[in-house]
């Protein structure tokens, strides 16, 4: 098991709050509180040599790699020259550094805390025809990604910053594979790129429709206990030399 959190858009840094990754949640930096209280950290199924870290190009680079490598010793890094056209494709870089391809790959944004029962390897050696796992909480602001479900309780359809229901996206995406994710990507990337478009960016969430499109169910996982930190760093200006 694989996992990539893309840190090269424009939103890492705030100028009240500091670099997102460091933002305090109970005394813990947010980064570190999050990624090790995810339920396939605290059951020892993803280690520190298992996560990729996709940077940018920057004034915060050399900072960030630095506390980062001192909360998971053994990661690694993608540095990226400049921004991308948005997380997808920050994601996409990260995935393209990992030889396994037929091990399950997560691609958590890392912004939101939550609780969530799971064993990634038993729901799909249990269910073949699951493509991805997506963790989810009740909402209903547009700032977060929706699905609707279908009549057997199956995503049936996800959409960026448009509630179409009361599913938000939990901001991790659990595909069967990182060859699943790759295939996935690139078709909603020719045949249904206004899918993932918000603005100018592409978006993560959506590619869920071209694993649907392509066969496979995506299974919801019910969250518990959400606390969104990234609404403190989407709400307001980030500095003009940020990263995320």
């Amino acid at each position: 098991m694989q996992c990539v959190v893309p840190l090269a858009g424009p939103q890492l840094s705030h100028p009240q709050h500091g670099l997102m990754a460091c933002y305090p949640v109970d005394g813990v930096p947010l980064l570190k509180r999050t990624l090790e209280t995810r339920a396939w950290w605290s059951a020892g199924r993803l280690t520190a040599a298992d996560l990729v870290f996709v940077l940018r190009e920057g004034e915060e680079r050399a900072e960030l790699r630095s506390i980062v490598t001192s909360w998971f010793p053994g990661c690694r890094f993608v540095t990226l020259p400049g921004l991308t056209k948005g997380a997808l494709l920050s994601a996409l870089a990260g995935a393209a550094t990992i030889t396994k391809l037929d091990e399950p790959l997560i691609i958590d944004l890392a912004d939101i805390l939550y609780d969530a029962e799971m064993d990634i390897e038993a729901q799909f050696g249990a269910d073949p025809s699951l493509g991805a796992l997506v963790p989810y909480f009740e909402a209903d602001d547009p700032c977060y990604s929706y699905f609707r479900l279908d009549a057997e309780g199956f995503m049936a359809f996800a959409a960026e910053k448009q509630v179409i229901s009361h599913h938000a996206s939990a901001g991790t995406y659990i595909f069967r594979s990182t060859a699943h994710f790759i295939a996935a990507a690139g078709q909603s990337l020719t045949q249904a790129r206004s899918e993932l478009t918000v603005g100018s960016a592409l978006f993560v969430c959506p590619v869920l429709n071209s694993v649907v499109r392509q066969g496979a169910r995506v299974k919801p996982i019910a969250a518990r206990n959400i606390r969104s930190i990234s609404k403190l760093f989407h709400d307001a200006p980030a500095q003009p030399h940020a990263a995320k």
